[in-house]
């Protein structure tokens, strides 16, 4: 649901541990939160090991979530 002509914000289900998620063809904040997450990484690079995390990708960038209890993940499209 978009905030007053901000960007929709949208729900991601994460599959099993460790999950990668791809952003679509435009610019992506993805807001990592709740759960038990050891690391976030893009590439080979930890950019996070714990929740409370806004992720900014690229259009067509990849995260991988390692996690022990799911995270709440909600990607915002620029």
């Amino acid at each position: 649901v978009a905030a007053r002509g901000g960007p929709a914000r949208v729900p991601i289900t994460p599959g099993s541990s460790p999950y990668t998620y791809t952003a679509g063809p435009a610019p992506e904040v993805v807001f990592v939160t709740a759960g038990t997450v050891s690391s976030i990484k893009i590439g080979a690079t930890t950019i996070a090991s714990a929740t409370g995390m806004a992720v900014p990708l690229l259009p067509l960038q990849a995260m991988t979530v390692t996690y022990s209890s799911v995270p709440t993940m909600v990607k915002s499209i620029q």
